[in-house]
């Protein structure tokens, strides 16, 4: 043995001694590495579920069931209708967007003497306005268009001692709609939504208005995140 080697064995032994071991210096080391790594993954996991819950979709389809209580014309009794609703809404900003609103009712009106079978069908667009908060979306809107209606033939009934009258044809008329109003969905997941509820307040303008109220629910379809 040579007095260099020698020199580097007494080292090595005292280093050992007051417990500066070379693998205990590599194991801290490594647990250094290791919670530097764990940090690291904590907050790229953060980062990501704050962006996923910022993203929002271009677009949403909706389709669904419709009802309504609505009035024909003035001196008309107000009636029900059931029927479809449809709809589509184009996202331009996280929480503005415009909306297309298509909806079909059917039910029965008393005009003349007895009930005609109606159809009455609202054609809607306008701006929407969305709260996004987790797995619920709330909006309102204001909309306008055109709500059209049209009824079969109207019966009318005899008088004594004539024979039956032939009944009057059914009208058809179209007329300026608005639809002010809202709307909740909640998320099944990223592209799917339950619309628990869409409520709106449909004026028409006969003559003179009829104020109608409108209730639809269904199912939204969301496309195009970005």
């Amino acid at each position: 043995m040579t007095i260099d080697t020698s020199h580097k064995f007494l080292k090595l032994t005292r280093n050992c001694q007051a417990g500066s071991s070379p693998v205990v210096g590599i194991s801290t080391s490594s647990a250094k590495v290791s919670k530097l790594f764990t940090i690291v993954i904590f907050i790229l996991t953060i980062v990501s579920q704050v962006r996923a819950q910022d993203q929002y979709s271009r677009g949403e389809v909706f389709g669904g069931y419709s009802y309504a209580s609505t009035q024909v014309r003035q001196y008309t009794s107000r009636t029900h209708t059931n029927g479809w609703a449809a709809g589509i809404t184009g996202n331009i900003f996280k929480h503005f967007g415009i909306m297309a609103d298509i909806a079909g009712g059917y039910g029965q009106v008393w005009l003349g003497d007895g009930y005609s079978d109606l159809r009455l069908y609202e054609f809607l667009f306008g701006p929407q306005i969305t709260w996004r908060t987790g797995r619920f979306n709330a909006s309102v809107h204001a909309l306008a268009g055109m709500a059209h209606f049209s009824s079969s033939e109207i019966p009318l009934h005899p008088e004594p001692g004539f024979p039956a009258p032939q009944p009057l044809p059914g009208i058809a008329e179209t007329h300026f709609a608005a639809g002010l109003g809202g709307a909740v969905d909640v998320s099944v997941n990223k592209r799917v939504a339950i619309r628990a509820f869409q409520l709106d307040y449909i004026p028409v303008r006969t003559h003179p208005w009829t104020h109608n109220v409108r209730v639809q629910a269904g199912l939204v379809l969301r496309f195009g995140f970005r």
